[in-house]
């Protein structure tokens, strides 16, 4: 039996208003968005229920966005968002097996053109190099 793609995408953000925006957005194809600001319920939400995607800002405050990504046992397929990015940190994002990175004030035809790739293409894996160092974030 074929196991059902979720509909539920996670966003990471510390900006409550990005998750509003977004929310009516994506609620016109269908698709579910649930807001996280710590990186503790946001793993128990991917080992519970994995995703369809992840969105999550690559400056979030305290840590990175892409520290946090990083952190995650299994990370699901990923789009960074970003308000500034230069080019060093594109080319860091994408070598960590991001989907996408897009910067903040996006289209929403944007955004919307990148889930469905994430949705067309239902073998999305990472390919990451990097040992998991969840220390930083056990307080």
């Amino acid at each position: 039996m074929k196991k059902k793609k979720s509909t539920t995408i996670y966003l990471m953000d510390d900006d409550h208003s990005v998750y509003d925006s977004m929310s009516l957005l994506l609620s016109h194809i269908n698709i579910q968005l649930d807001f996280f600001k710590h990186i503790h319920e946001l793993q128990q939400s991917i080992d519970k229920t994995p995703p369809l995607c992840l969105l999550i800002e690559l400056n979030l405050k305290p840590y990175c966005g892409l520290d946090i990504y990083q952190s995650l046992s299994v990370p699901p397929p990923t789009i960074f968002l970003s308000t500034y990015c230069n080019t060093k940190m594109a080319v860091k994002v994408m070598q960590t097996g991001a989907i996408d990175l897009i910067e903040k004030p996006f289209s929403e035809q944007r955004l919307i053109t990148s889930i469905k790739n994430i949705i067309d293409k239902p073998n999305h894996s990472p390919s990451r190099t990097f040992v998991h160092d969840k220390s930083k974030f056990n307080s």
